[in-house]
């Protein structure tokens, strides 16, 4: 059984890996058979933002980007969302930690973007945002409302939960 283990590996090992192949993030087409997520899509979430932190989704098989939001047009976001998108390899847009874009995403079960949305560096995009018009503020962040509630609701059971327990012991206590 060890030995299989071993042999899987070591093949695993030798398999070509896609850059290796030379496949690189350019080799992606927008226009192929095998459809990218934004394909045919049209973005309900165009902002511009700044990129906070950069992790690996593996869950999803891609990136996690933290992004504080700027500005935005049509549809309105939180003042910080987080963002997927694909490995690089499998047309994901790189984005660069402490850089600022106008992101195109879309959102379905969680706000992603890849290479074929019109995505780009800010300073690449004065034609796209004087296209886009007037922008709007995002929202000054209700996931934060909720969990400062979430915060008070809990501590205000505890106590209660706290004080009954008290209770019952002493009234406990008084019966023997």
């Amino acid at each position: 059984m060890i030995r299989i283990f071993f042999i899987l590996i070591g093949f695993s090992l030798w398999l070509p890996m896609p850059h290796a192949l030379g496949q690189t993030a350019l080799d992606c087409s927008c226009q192929s058979d095998e459809p990218l997520p934004s394909q045919g899509k049209e973005p309900n979430i165009i902002f511009k933002g700044k990129v906070l932190d950069v992790t690996t989704n593996w869950i999803s098989g891609g990136m996690k980007y933290s992004f504080a939001v700027e500005e935005q047009w049509g549809k309105s976001t939180d003042r910080f969302l987080i963002l997927t998108s694909p490995f690089a390899q499998k047309c994901g847009f790189p984005f660069e930690e402490g850089e600022t874009y106008l992101v195109y995403a879309y959102k379905g079960f969680s706000i992603k973007t890849d290479i074929c949305s019109a995505t780009k560096p800010w300073a690449e995009a004065a034609e796209e945002v004087a296209l886009l018009g007037p922008s709007t503020q995002p929202k000054p962040g209700s996931m934060v409302n909720i969990m400062y509630w979430t915060i008070g609701l809990i501590g205000f059971l505890s106590i209660g939960l706290l004080g009954a327990f008290l209770l019952f012991k002493k009234r406990q206590g008084k019966q023997v």
